[in-house]
């Protein structure tokens, strides 16, 4: 016989033991659940970085056809500004230039020369 989403809710509730929390070290944690949110004091890597190979554009872009200004490569201390109209090949990890707010990833890319053309 059916039962309502309470008493379904009430039964596991019922059903399901408490455990305590405790604390352990760090090492000791692989395959527990932590009892807390957990927050970063800070963020690490300090910076927007890339999460694949591509090229950071400007989505007003999309659909033409811009030349590549700059490579920009992972550990770069790049303070780089995309300008319209131009894009910067960018390698996973590498920091994200001011002024972009696309990255497309290198295999939709088609290159022509020194321009690339954007989907």
């Amino acid at each position: 016989m059916p039962i309502s989403i309470t008493e379904a809710l009430d039964h596991i509730y019922t059903q399901t033991p408490v455990v305590d929390d405790e604390w352990i070290p760090i090492e000791e944690a692989v395959g527990r659940i932590i009892a807390e949110d957990l927050v970063a004091r800070y963020d690490l890597p300090r910076f927007d970085n890339s999460a694949m190979d591509g090229y950071a554009v400007k989505c007003s872009d999309a659909g033409g056809c811009v030349p590549c200004t700059e490579s920009i490569f992972a550990g770069d201390l790049s303070n780089s500004r995309l300008k319209e109209g131009s894009a910067m090949k960018i390698m996973t990890g590498a920091p994200i230039p001011k002024g972009c707010d696309t990255i497309v990833p290198v295999e939709e890319i088609q290159v022509d020369s020194d321009k690339i053309i954007l989907p």
